[in-house]
């Protein structure tokens, strides 16, 4: 169980490091974001430790490309399904000129 415990407590790290990344050059939403963090889920900043750290900032990097659909990949591989259904967190800004879904089909 304390494998288990761990890998939740580092993917919640991951994930609130991510927010501070996309928050840190808004100083209100940054602030916000460590109040809602404190106040509902009772966290300190230790649960963000690093997010400005270029090593760790490499490292959460490196796992995003390990466990995330990357566009040059889409390519690479042929499914051959006959129905796909992409999150939209996958399928990207549809007014850019390449992006996961279209580039899917």
């Amino acid at each position: 169980a304390t494998n288990r415990w761990n890998a939740h407590v580092d993917a919640m790290k991951y994930y609130y490091r991510g927010l501070a990344r996309r928050k840190q050059d808004n100083k209100k939403s940054f602030d916000e974001m460590l109040d809602m963090m404190k106040n509902t889920y009772g966290l300190d900043t230790t649960w963000i430790a690093g997010y400005d750290d270029p090593k760790v900032i490499a490292e959460d990097s490196l796992l995003d490309l390990r466990t995330g659909i990357i566009l040059s990949e889409v390519t690479e591989f042929k499914p051959n399904s006959r129905m796909v259904i992409f999150d939209a967190c996958y399928n990207g800004d549809f007014r850019e000129k390449d992006y996961i879904a279209g580039r899917y089909i």
